[in-house]
């Protein structure tokens, strides 16, 4: 991992509100300041510190670059705060930090990331970029009118394709009988496959509606046999076939 991810204590209190500028706190919770905010949350009666909330002071290269609150409300986790320090700011490491919270969440938090959320206020475009680059998408207005949801859902199939920016999965979702022919071409020009258009459908490859000719996916029976979640989690990995079968196929083609 690029960065360190170590608990917050008040040992950093002085480190972190020092981060708590005009812009800040105008698009954050901690206008009292972050241990107060931390304080409050810690002490609520359903908080579990570790089970359903972390707060990481976030280290690169033993410097102490940005701080983050996340919380777990039934299988979503909640980006609460998340502040960079100024001097960082307009770098793309809001983004680098989300990515790699979202891929090594198992090592961070002990729990594997599958959905997330967070509420970014209409004017803080900064953190739109950031979070829309590291895979969140807009999804409705709050009903207060002054913010905005994002999502996060981990498309990732048992191989590591990423279904989300698949033309079949994509086509699924908008509907889209254009987007279904151009992933039929696909599949005839690579596959010699004749496969019809009404076939095109699926939800991803982790799903209950597969796209056909992924239902016999020897990599989806294989890490259901060895009860892991992804090939990668495999002690084996990387065997042979997922190996050939990654660098010629996966996140290379039939993609948006």
């Amino acid at each position: 991992m690029k960065y360190d991810w170590i608990d917050y204590s008040s040992i950093y209190e002085v480190t972190v509100d020092s981060w708590l500028d005009e812009e800040a706190q105008r698009f954050t919770g901690c206008d009292g300041g972050f241990d107060t905010y931390y304080q409050y949350w810690v002490n609520e009666p359903d908080t579990k510190l570790g089970e359903n909330f972390w707060v990481k002071i976030i280290f690169a290269n033993s410097e102490p670059i940005g701080v983050m609150a996340i919380a777990l409300h039934n299988s979503t986790f909640i980006v609460s705060e998340f502040i960079i320090r100024p001097d960082k700011r307009g770098k793309h490491i809001g983004s680098s930090v989300l990515a790699e919270l979202l891929t090594y969440s198992k090592y961070i938090l002990g729990s594997t990331i599958k959905d997330a959320e967070a509420v970014i206020f209409p004017d803080n475009i900064a953190s739109q970029k950031a979070f829309e680059k590291a895979g969140f998408i807009f999804y409705s207005e709050h009903p207060d009118g002054d913010a905005w949801n994002y999502r996060y859902h981990d498309n990732t199939c048992y191989c590591g394709h990423d279904c989300s920016k698949c033309v079949t999965y994509i086509a699924t979702q908008r509907n889209d009988d254009n987007l279904r022919r151009r992933s039929q071409s696909f599949y005839t020009e690579k596959f010699n496959l004749d496969i019809p258009l009404e076939k095109f459908n699926c939800n991803g490859g982790r799903s209950d509606k597969v796209f056909e000719p992924c239902k016999e996916c020897p990599f989806i029976k294989c890490c259901k046999q060895h009860n892991v979640g992804f090939c990668k989690d495999c002690p084996e990995y990387p065997c042979k076939n997922i190996s050939d079968y990654q660098a010629k196929y996966v996140n290379k083609c039939n993609q948006i």
